[in-house]
């Protein structure tokens, strides 16, 4: 997961860079998830070793705003008549984000 959000993280600062005009607020919040799960994830595997039960929580906190951040991503690109479907699929990996967190 941490190589797939630095990819991510990568490419949303290239196109920004590049001149591509990223300045949409639907286009800011999936760059900021993507940034805010990396770092979390790192910091999950440096925790590892001294607190597992942290760096556990940290790295399904993070899997959730992944998730978040993967559905909006993909919603934006979505034709406005299959949005449903999107929005759709993230409710349904919602809940199953919130199980995992109930154990």
């Amino acid at each position: 997961m941490l190589g797939l959000t630095l990819q991510t993280v990568l490419t949303l600062t290239l196109t920004s860079s590049s001149g591509t005009s990223l300045t949409s607020l639907p286009i800011q919040l999936p760059t900021v998830a993507m940034v805010i799960v990396f770092a979390v994830f790192y910091i999950a595997m440096l925790l590892l070793n001294a607190y597992p039960r942290a760096a556990n929580t940290l790295d399904k906190l993070a899997t959730v705003v992944a998730m978040m951040g993967f559905f909006l991503m993909s919603i934006i690109l979505l034709p406005s008549h299959f949005k449903w479907i999107g929005w759709l699929a993230f409710a349904l990996c919602s809940l199953a984000s919130i199980a995992s967190f109930v154990e």
